[in-house]
């Protein structure tokens, strides 16, 4: 609480082991050695990584750089709407083997009838 949107993502850039603590670091770099803004560099960033939420996130961002508005609110939204998208996912990938799993065994049953 009480940080800059820069603050944080260099604060998330040191702190992050992940894949795309190299991206987080360079919207930094960019911002600090290339003089970019940080609206710049999010743009750039979020051009470059070609991940969904990432680009939610990022636009989110930028958005509210330029107009301003409850971040918060917004990032804690598209959170919530990532988490559903990603149940919804792995709930379609999951229905479709019960189902086959469930024709394999009512033409075995049939089978032994």
């Amino acid at each position: 609480a009480g940080r800059s949107i820069q603050q944080a993502i260099q604060d998330l850039g040191s702190k992050n082991t992940g894949p795309l603590r190299f991206e987080i670091n360079l919207i930094s770099i960019e911002q600090s050695r290339s003089g970019l803004s940080l609206e710049e560099a999010l743009t750039r960033a979020r051009d470059r990584v070609n991940f969904e939420s990432f680009t939610l996130v990022t636009s989110a961002l930028i958005i509210s750089l330029s107009s301003g508005g409850d971040l918060l609110s917004i990032l804690e939204r598209i959170a919530e709407s990532l988490r559903e998208l990603f149940r919804l996912r792995k709930k379609l990938k999951t229905e479709p083997a019960q189902i086959r799993m469930q024709e394999k065994i009512i033409i075995l049953w049939q089978m032994c009838r």
